[in-house]
């Protein structure tokens, strides 16, 4: 749980080397207010949510956020080094990035399904945090049996009318773009019907809902469609296409796959047993310190080889 267990070929080191050097000069002053996990931002009011997208574009003009993105998208056209931005910003204890649906979502799934228009258009904005995602996919009643959500998106002059009710919509109250599924042919089978459209939310008949949970705090969100007027040019692919699309969005939230963006210190590999590896070295029991404990160094070698293995799978 040190150096030594680096393994980085030499542009990988050099790369390594900038991140550290850059963040060891660019630390954010400390939001004056309560903040919840540097992993999972919670925002707790407009100054934050300010303070946390302040934090990824002066990351993304470090070159720690992109990384291995095509320049041509905005990215800094690396291999394989977003994972080394988010370990040393793990690493150095770093806030989290805000736009992480933007990041871990929406730029992979342009990669894969966006026309060049809309890879050039969008990934360098939610990039930079510039712009913020959200994402419309589970309703009240469809949750783990997504493709029978009830959102629709009826044909209306040159777009569409978007008429439903999405939940569970982290930072919606922020967001500039949502990305939607939502139903567009009720003739079809139930994956048939589905589209994936890109979402402004600036347009009348959107309303977002803050939800409470049972500790109080917020997070969450509802966003009620009604009628709700969608250009015919925020499809993503084709009508009826919207399951396959989701399900490419879907294998990146799982993590089967790997984003070239920034998910936050949650992609950031090994990284929290370290921090507990280095508190037992700080912290003194009977007299040494913890970490001087055979039994304590066997647990903690063992949760590094688990953590390794899930970076690895």
């Amino acid at each position: 749980m040190n150096d030594k267990v680096i393994s980085d070929t030499p542009e990988q080191a050099e790369f390594r080397a900038h991140c550290r050097e850059w963040l060891s000069k660019n630390r954010p002053a400390p939001f004056k207010g309560p903040v919840q996990t540097q992993e999972h931002p919670r925002i707790n009011s407009p100054e934050h949510f300010q303070w946390l997208r302040d934090w990824q574009k002066a990351a993304y003009d470090g070159g720690l956020v992109g990384c291995d993105y095509p320049k041509e998208y905005g990215g800094g056209g690396h291999t394989d080094c977003q994972r080394i931005a988010n370990q040393e910003m793990t690493w150095a204890k770093m806030p989290g990035l805000i736009g992480k649906q933007g990041l871990s979502l929406v730029s992979p799934t342009l990669i894969d399904n966006g026309s060049e228009f809309l890879k050039k258009r969008f990934i360098p904005k939610a990039l930079s945090g510039e712009e913020i995602w959200c994402q419309g996919f589970s309703e009240p009643g469809s949750g783990s049996d997504l493709a029978s959500l009830q959102c629709r998106a009826e044909r209306h002059g040159d777009g569409y009318l978007v008429t439903g009710h999405k939940v569970w919509t982290t930072v919606a109250q922020y967001a500039k773009w949502m990305i939607l599924l939502a139903r567009s042919d009720f003739e079809s089978g139930k994956y048939q019907g589905l589209s994936y459209f890109l979402c402004p939310m600036d347009v009348e008949g959107i309303s977002v809902q803050p939800l409470v949970k049972m500790s109080g705090e917020g997070g969450f969100n509802q966003v009620i469609f009604d009628h709700a007027p969608m250009p015919a040019d925020s499809l993503l692919g084709h009508e009826g296409e919207g399951w396959k699309i989701a399900m490419t969005t879907l294998t990146f939230e799982r993590g089967a796959s790997e984003g070239t963006g920034a998910g936050g210190a949650a992609l950031g590999g090994t990284g929290f047993v370290r921090q507990v590896a280095d508190l037992a070295r700080r912290v003194e029991r009977d007299g040494r310190p913890a970490a001087a404990d055979p039994v304590l160094r066997d647990r903690l070698a063992g949760l590094w080889i688990q953590e390794e293995a899930l970076r690895l799978a």
